[in-house]
């Protein structure tokens, strides 16, 4: 058995936040090996709270970003990833038409093999 030191915190499906266990608590050595591989290290500040998340081992990618909702960094960066060359592009607009250029040539070069 093992005793809580700092309140825990942790999330249900629906995303809100609730407290699991508070100080003085006694939970279980099972529980307690859970909890401690959910929980983030002792924070730097006495009396701050730790907060759980919940991860799945083999959840899935988060989607990837929709090319018109980035910024021009991260336009340039696909680009890099890609091999695209973005050919004097400016605007945001412009990155995304050079990209959407290059993945459709590059579509037609797949097929073509």
């Amino acid at each position: 058995m093992h005793r809580v030191s700092v309140r825990i915190y942790d999330t249900d499906s629906e995303g809100r936040r609730f407290l699991l266990y508070r100080s003085g608590d006694l939970i279980t050595d099972a529980e307690a090996e859970r909890v401690a591989c959910l929980v983030d290290p002792e924070p730097a500040k006495p009396g701050w709270m730790r907060l759980l998340e919940r991860r799945d081992e083999d959840s899935p990618a988060p989607p990837a970003k929709p090319l018109g909702r980035m910024k021009v960094a991260e336009l340039r960066a696909v680009c890099e990833a890609e091999g695209i060359d973005p050919a004097g592009a400016n605007t945001r607009s412009e990155y995304v038409a050079v990209i959407e250029a290059g993945r459709t040539a590059a579509g037609a070069t797949l097929r073509e093999r």
